[in-house]
């Protein structure tokens, strides 16, 4: 079995990396939290209060240190656009609406990414999808619920590696 790797800009990278040490240092914090609940007897298996609030938090931040430990250690890293005329990872994407004309203009990310920083789309998502390996002036077509959508590709830019 092939282990899933996980393809993320640098800056991408470098953020999950950020959250990472910022989840182990909380993680230290509230072992330490626990570790003197214990000692004072303080905790109970059954208690919801404080400790169990921070048996919750601890769970949950185990669990995410772990998935970004995996994704950190399997991340295949995009240092460079290997094409600055098609559509990649790391992109940022102008896109026109064939019918209404309107424009929308987002970050092609992994879902990693789009996850941490709470905006661009998705290179998993149909428009994603659609979009990667098209160039400038492309057509693309969604399908969503309702029908399709069609955009065509104005725009694509490759962010240089300190912006967002």
């Amino acid at each position: 079995m092939v282990a899933e790797t996980f393809t993320l800009t640098r800056q991408g990278y470098d953020n999950l990396k950020h959250e990472l040490d910022a989840l182990l240092e909380r993680q230290q914090q509230i072992t330490e939290q626990l570790i003197d609940l214990r000692r004072e007897g303080g905790l109970q298996p059954d208690d919801e209060g404080t400790d169990y609030e921070a048996r919750v938090q601890k769970e949950y931040l185990d669990e995410r240190i772990n998935y970004l430990r995996t994704v950190l250690d399997r991340a295949d890293i995009i240092e460079e656009d290997p094409d600055p005329h098609r559509v990649d990872q790391g992109d940022e994407v102008t896109i026109e609406d064939v019918e209404s004309r309107e424009k929308d203009t987002f970050i092609l990310r992994s879902h990693e990414e789009v996850a941490y920083l709470g905006d661009g789309v998705s290179v998993d998502s149909p428009v994603g999808k659609a979009l990667l390996g098209k160039r400038k002036g492309d057509v693309i077509e969604v399908s969503v619920p309702a029908g399709a959508l069609r955009y065509v590709i104005r725009r694509i830019r490759r962010l240089p590696v300190n912006e967002p």
